[in-house]
C-alpha cells in the first residue's frame, strides 16, 4: 500500500486534503472491506468504511501455431511479445522440446513434402490492465494477415498456411469426487487412503 496526499482550495477558499491510498496484491473477484480514518495533532476523525468488489479477471488464452522447423520457445515468446505488443513474461510455450524432435526424427522426404511442427502458446492475463483480453490478442492474430506477415519476417519458418486456432483457458478449481477419502490399508502404524480429483 502506498498513498499520495495533496492540497487543493476550493471555490470558497476552503483548504481541502486529498489522499490517494492505492492497494495491491488483493484477489480477483472477491469482496473487500475498506476503513480509513484520519489521525491529526487535534485528534482522531471518525472511522469510515467502504466495501468494494474486485473485478473478475479474464482467462487466459491458448493459441496453436505452426512452423516448418523446429524453434527456440524463447524465439516465439519474443515474436509474440514484440507483435502483439505483450510483456514476455505473460507468454509459455506448452509444447515440449521431446515431442518436436520426435517429429523430426519421423520425418520421411519420401512419404512427407515437408514438417509442420505445432506449438501451443499460453498468454496469462494482465494483471495490472485487462482492457484487452488473452483471447482478444491471439484472435487479432489469426484475423490479421499483416500480423502473420511481421511473425514470418522475425521467424521464416512460420506457416501461413496453417489453420491456427485459439480459445480461452478456463480457471476451475479442483473438486474432490465422492465422498472423499477412502482408507485402502489401515494398521496400527499406517494408513494408505486414496483421494479422486476432477
Amino acid at each position: 500500500m502506498y498513498n499520495k496526499t495533496r492540497a487543493t482550495i476550493s471555490s470558497i477558499g476552503s483548504v481541502n486534503i486529498l489522499t490517494d491510498l492505492f492497494l495491491s496484491g488483493l484477489e480477483a473477484d472477491k469482496r473487500y472491506l475498506i476503513g480509513v480514518y484520519l489521525n491529526s495533532t487535534v485528534g482522531l476523525s471518525d472511522v469510515k468504511f467502504k466495501e468494494i468488489q474486485t473485478q473478475k479477471s479474464s482467462n487466459g488464452a491458448v493459441i496453436k501455431i505452426c512452423f516448418n522447423s523446429i524453434e527456440q520457445n524463447s524465439t516465439i515468446m519474443e515474436a509474440l511479445s514484440t507483435i502483439l505488443r505483450l510483456k514476455t513474461n505473460r507468454l509459455s510455450v506448452f509444447t515440449m522440446q521431446t515431442i518436436l524432435l520426435n517429429i523430426s526424427s519421423s520425418y520421411s522426404t519420401q512419404v512427407m513434402n515437408s514438417r509442420r511442427y505445432i506449438y501451443e502458446v499460453v498468454l496469462a492475463p494482465n494483471r495490472f490492465d485487462d482492457s484487452i483480453k488473452p483471447l482478444e490478442s491471439f484472435t487479432s492474430l489469426i484475423s490479421s494477415k499483416d500480423l502473420q506477415t511481421k511473425v514470418k519476417q522475425l521467424i521464416p519458418s512460420f506457416d501461413l498456411t496453417y489453420s491456427m486456432t485459439t480459445h480461452e483457458l478456463i480457471l476451475a478449481k479442483p473438486k474432490i469426487r465422492g465422498n472423499g477419502i477412502t482408507v485402502q490399508q489401515l494398521t496400527d502404524h499406517n494408513v494408505r487412503v486414496s483421494v479422486q480429483f476432477w
